[in-house]
C-alpha cells in the first residue's frame, strides 16, 4: 500500500515580542508559513485561516475563515471581546470605510473633542460607530430590548473596539486579505 504524506500549512503573522519582525519600505504585513512534513517556499493562495495582529499594542487580532465565509476580530487580553463578521458585513464595513476614514481625520485636525462622529449599520444588528473623546472605532452587535419602540437599541457584549492605529493596520491588510481570500474580495466587487 503507498504511504501518503500530508502537508499543513498555517499562516500567520510574526506578532511574538521575540520573533524579529523585518520592517519593509512600503509598511507591507510580513508573513511566514509554518510547514509541518514538508518543504513550502511561499505561502499558498487562496488560503482557508488566516490571523493577523493589529496595531502597536498586539492584543487586537484578525482572524479569517474563508470556509465559513467569516472575519473574527478580537481583543487577545479579553477573550470575550471579539465581533463576528459575515462577509456582507465585511462588504458594508469596508463600503464606508471612506466616511470613517474622513471623521477620524477631522477628530485628528481639529481635536479629540471634535463633536464629529460616525454611526453606520453594516447589517444585521450591527453597527459601527467613531468615538473621537476616546479615539476609537467601535463594531458592535446591538438588539431592541423588550416593550421599547423599534429605534430604541441597546449595546451587547459582543463588539470589539479598535483604536484608530488598529484601524489603519486593518486597512492596509485589505489587500493581503483579498490576495489570500478571494471569497471577500469577489462579494466586494
Amino acid at each position: 500500500m503507498p504511504s501518503t504524506t500530508t502537508t499543513t500549512t498555517i499562516t500567520t503573522l510574526m506578532a511574538s515580542n521575540d520573533i524579529p519582525i523585518p520592517s519593509t519600505s512600503n509598511n507591507e504585513a510580513v508573513a511566514a508559513a509554518a510547514v509541518v512534513n514538508g518543504g513550502a517556499t511561499s505561502l499558498p493562495s487562496p488560503a482557508l485561516w488566516s490571523f493577523f495582529v493589529l496595531g502597536e499594542k498586539k492584543d487586537r487580532v484578525l482572524e479569517i475563515y474563508s470556509d465559513m465565509g467569516i472575519v473574527r476580530i478580537k481583543t487577545l487580553t479579553m477573550p470575550n471581546n471579539f465581533v463576528t463578521l459575515t462577509t456582507e458585513h465585511w462588504v458594508r464595513l469596508m463600503s464606508v470605510r471612506d466616511e470613517i476614514n474622513a471623521v477620524i481625520d477631522d477628530i485628528k485636525c481639529y481635536n479629540p473633542q471634535f463633536p464629529s462622529g460616525y454611526s453606520g449599520h453594516i447589517g444585521d444588528c450591527y453597527y459601527v460607530t467613531v468615538i473621537g473623546d476616546y479615539g476609537r472605532i467601535n463594531i458592535r452587535r446591538y438588539y431592541h430590548p423588550n416593550g421599547n419602540p423599534e429605534y430604541v437599541m441597546r449595546a451587547t457584549p459582543y463588539g470589539v473596539s479598535l483604536k484608530f492605529d488598529e484601524w489603519a493596520y486593518l486597512l492596509q491588510l485589505v489587500p493581503i486579505i483579498y490576495e489570500r481570500h478571494p471569497v471577500f474580495a469577489e462579494s466586494c466587487k
